[in-house]
């Protein structure tokens, strides 16, 4: 033990260094029980929470990819069902429309056909009245050059 002090001394240290040393020790073992114990905990608890909150977020993730896929493939074939149904009564539309457009063109024709008929038999009729009175306007023209 002699030895040990004589090192001591050359260090500079007395012998409360044992004492301060055995205190420390007991400091640290305080501390240990009372607060580094404590701190663990909190940190595993801490760990453990955000590791299985990560999982649930993975999860979660994972989740909407597969509810985003059923989705969109949901508002596709909607989509197609809509454009499939816009198309064919736009079609309807337009042979009704065609149909209605067929028919007014047939009147229309009827009409104009009937004034035509009309317009020429009273032109006939007129075209006979005068050449029926040709002869009278001749035989009235000759008396009239003659007098």
């Amino acid at each position: 033990m002699e030895k040990v002090y004589q090192i001591l001394d050359q260090l500079n240290l007395n012998s409360s260094i044992f004492t301060q040393f055995a205190i420390v020790v007991v400091l640290y073992l305080i501390a240990k029980f009372v607060f580094f114990n404590q701190l663990k905990h909190v940190i595993e608890l801490r760990i453990q929470k955000t590791s299985k909150t990560e999982d649930s977020a993975n999860e979660l993730v994972e989740k909407f990819e597969t509810l985003k896929e059923v989705y969109e493939k949901k508002i596709d074939t909607t989509y197609k069902e809509i454009q499939e149904t816009k198309n064919t009564e736009k079609k309807s539309i337009d042979s009704q429309l065609a149909q209605v457009y067929k028919k007014n063109e047939e009147e229309v024709n009827d009409y104009v056909e009937k004034s035509k008929a009309e317009v020429v038999s009273e032109l006939s009729k007129q075209r006979d009245v005068v050449l029926s009175k040709t002869d009278e306007f001749a035989n009235q023209l000759i008396e009239k050059i003659k007098a």
